[in-house]
């Protein structure tokens, strides 16, 4: 094949294929582009995501099964249960998971307020979130249902919603999570 840098090559190209030919030679490098740019790049982040949801599905199965289990003692039922929830380490990932979220329905979390409480009867670790939102409502409301399919283990323990005007379409909200994270033995 010749290179197409010779201005002579590149005029009998163009010659034999006419401009429809041109033209959809150019489509199909735009749609090429468009491609490795766009959708590659969130096609490999969604196969992520199917990873990561599947592997904490096969955790809560197995944890399912290890309770309704009549073999153990309950002790080792009480175990496997502490099993189900990611370490106090693992924090940042949830964390970083749940940003991921918000940032698929349009939602930003540029702050938020983060305290750390060690339950006082069991082996869990809270980690209480207070993270203000922006967005209209339907987009809040959906974050919040893909939270709950995605991360069973972050709980909503309370929602406030604040509109400036009547008739802004945007609301300020203040959503309140609970992280639960199993601790360090």
């Amino acid at each position: 094949m010749l290179p197409l840098t010779n201005p002579l090559t590149r005029s009998r190209l163009g010659r034999r294929l006419g401009w429809p030919g041109l033209v959809g030679l150019g489509l199909w490098a735009l749609c090429l582009a468009l491609f490795f740019t766009l959708v590659q790049p969130v096609r490999l982040s969604l196969e992520d995501m199917r990873i990561r949801a599947d592997s904490l599905q096969g955790r809560v199965h197995r944890a399912n099964q290890a309770l309704q289990s009549k073999d153990q003692s309950p002790e080792a039922q009480l175990a496997e249960f502490y099993r189900i929830f990611p370490s106090e380490q693992a924090a940042t990932d949830v964390i970083g998971r749940i940003e991921t979220i918000a940032q698929r329905h349009g939602l930003n979390l540029d702050q938020g307020e983060y305290k750390v409480a060690p339950d006082k009867q069991g082996k869990l670790t809270r980690l209480r979130m207070m993270l203000p939102l922006r967005g209209s409502y339907a987009q809040i409301r959906a974050f919040l249902a893909e939270l709950g399919r995605e991360l069973p283990i972050v709980a909503p323990e309370q929602l406030q919603f604040e509109r400036q005007q009547v008739g802004d379409a945007l609301l300020d909200a203040k959503l309140q999570l609970v992280l639960f994270l199993g601790q360090a033995s």
